[in-house]
C-alpha cells in the first residue's frame, strides 16, 4: 500500500505491513481496515489525490486515494493537466498514483518518464520497474542512476536490483566504484544523514542480493559499518550486518514496494 510516514519530512511504508506480497494490491476487505484506521486519526490535509493523517505528534500518514478508489484520471485528461501543475501536485500525484489501476498505471508511467523530472523518476523508480517490466524500463533507470548526483541514486540503483535488470549488478557496481571515490563518502557531515554514503550501502546490499560474492564487498561493507555518522551506522547495521557477519536480523529495504521516494526527502 501507498503509505507515506514522516517525521521531519518523509518515508514510505509499504504493502509488506498488511503480509503482501511487494507488487500485491490490497484485498477490498483490507482497503476497509485501512479506512477503519485511519478514520479514527486526525486528519492533516487532503488533496485531489491523497489524505495525509496525523498518527503522532511527529508521523503523519498519507493514503492514497487511488488505492481507495476515491482518485481517477485517464490518460489523456493527465496530458491536458499536468502542465498546469506546480510541483507539490506533481509530487502528490506521483506518490498516489503509484496505486492506479494497473490497467492504467503503464501509461502513467510513460508519461512521467517523458515529462517528470529527477525527483518524479526518484519517487517513482520502482513503480516503473514493476509496471513496465524490466525490458522496458531497464534503459531508462540505467541512464537515470548513471547521471543521479552521488548520494541520489539509491532508488534507481534498487529498482534496476528488483526486477533483477540483465546490466543490473554492472551498473550497481560501477555506481559503487564512483561512491566510493567521493571525498564525502566517509564525512561526518553535521546533518542527520550522510546520503553518499547510504547509497553505498544499499548498492552493496543489492549487489549481495543480486549473487555478488560479499568477500568481494566485505572491506567496503566494513567501512559503512564503521562510518563516523551515527546514522549512517544504524542503517548499515540493518541492511548489511546479517550478511557481513553479524548477528542481526536484515532488514527490509528502507526504499520498497511500488512507491519510492526522492532521496532528498527522506526521513528515518
Amino acid at each position: 500500500m501507498n503509505i507515506k510516514l514522516t517525521t521531519a519530512s518523509l518515508l514510505i511504508l509499504t504493502s509488506s505491513s498488511l503480509g503482501l506480497a511487494q507488487t500485491a494490491r490490497p484485498t477490498p476487505e483490507q482497503i476497509e481496515k485501512l479506512r477503519d484506521h485511519y478514520a479514527t486519526l486526525p486528519v492533516v490535509s487532503e488533496s485531489r489525490w491523497s489524505i495525509t493523517y496525523r498518527e503522532t505528534p511527529k508521523r503523519t500518514m498519507l493514503l492514497s486515494k487511488f488505492l481507495t478508489e476515491d482518485a481517477e484520471i485517464a490518460i489523456e485528461e493527465l496530458k491536458t493537466e499536468w502542465p498546469k501543475w506546480g510541483a507539490d501536485e506533481r509530487s502528490d500525484f506521483n506518490l498516489a498514483a503509484s496505486w492506479a489501476d494497473t490497467n492504467s498505471l503503464p501509461a502513467i508511467m510513460r508519461f512521467l518518464i517523458k515529462h517528470g523530472d529527477q525527483a518524479i523518476w526518484s519517487d517513482s523508480a520502482l513503480t516503473i520497474a514493476d509496471s513496465l517490466g524490466k525490458d522496458e524500463a531497464e534503459p531508462f533507470l540505467l541512464t537515470r542512476l548513471n547521471k543521479a548526483p552521488l548520494g541520489a541514486g539509491t532508488n534507481f540503483a534498487q529498482a534496476l536490483a528488483s526486477v533483477h535488470a540483465p546490466h543490473a549488478i554492472a551498473a550497481i557496481q560501477t555506481r559503487l566504484n564512483r561512491l566510493w571515490t567521493s571525498p564525502e563518502l566517509l564525512l561526518f557531515s553535521g546533518g542527520d544523514l550522510n546520503w553518499v554514503a547510504f547509497e553505498a550501502t544499499h548498492c552493496i546490499e543489492y549487489l549481495t542480493e543480486l549473487g555478488v560474492a560479499p568477500d568481494t564487498l566485505r572491506d567496503k561493507a566494513e567501512a559503512m559499518l564503521k562510518h563516523p555518522q551515527p546514522r549512517n551506522r544504524e542503517i548499515s547495521k540493518r541492511s548489511l550486518e546479517k550478511t557481513f557477519g553479524g548477528t542481526t536480523n536484515k532488514s527490509t529495504h528502507i526504499v520498497q514496494s511500488r512507491a519510492s521516494l526522492a532521496l532528498n526527502k527522506w526521513s528515518f
